[in-house]
């Protein structure tokens, strides 16, 4: 009984090892994704589309890249507050400033859920090595704008 016992502290050991292991990969592999962002700057949408165009089709006619157009009709147009969740890259280097100057950068594009692309599309990488310059597991970027118990502003008694 005594071997049996030690077998299974054994095994339970090395599975707890191996979990490990594969948690240290994972963090390293996201701290590297945040890492080939700090220089990073947003850059138009349609760098974007070049790439990925089944993706910019679908995205197009989504509720998040027709996201500004509530702030038009409430004329929230320039209200940083309704920016910064209704645009892509508000306030940050290369990021939506005014619709005549960035009119790319309008919605929620790409780069509000992935960051800034500036690096990712740089000519010359690997494909490993534009993976590394741009945040491919976004989900905890929904949660800037997607809070729960979030209350918008009344827009109705502006």
């Amino acid at each position: 009984m005594g071997n049996e016992r030690m077998r299974k502290w054994i095994i339970t050991i090395i599975l707890v090892s191996v979990c490990f292991v594969f948690a240290l990969i994972a963090i390293s592999k996201a701290n590297k994704a945040i890492a080939g962002q700090a220089n990073a700057k947003y850059v138009s949408e349609k760098k974007c589309y070049m790439c990925h165009k089944a993706l910019a089709k679908t995205h197009e006619t989504s509720k998040h890249a027709l996201s500004f157009k509530c702030l038009l009709d409430n004329n929230q147009d320039k209200n940083p507050k309704c920016l910064q969740c209704h645009t892509t890259g508000y306030g940050k280097p290369g990021g939506f400033t005014d619709i005549k100057s960035t009119p790319d950068l309008i919605g929620v594009g790409c780069q509000a859920c992935h960051g800034p692309g500036s690096e990712h599309i740089e000519i010359g990488l690997s494909k490993e090595e534009r993976k590394q310059k741009i945040n491919i597991n976004a989900s905890s970027e929904c949660v800037k704008c997607h809070k729960i118990h979030q209350k918008h502003i009344d827009i109705k008694s502006k």
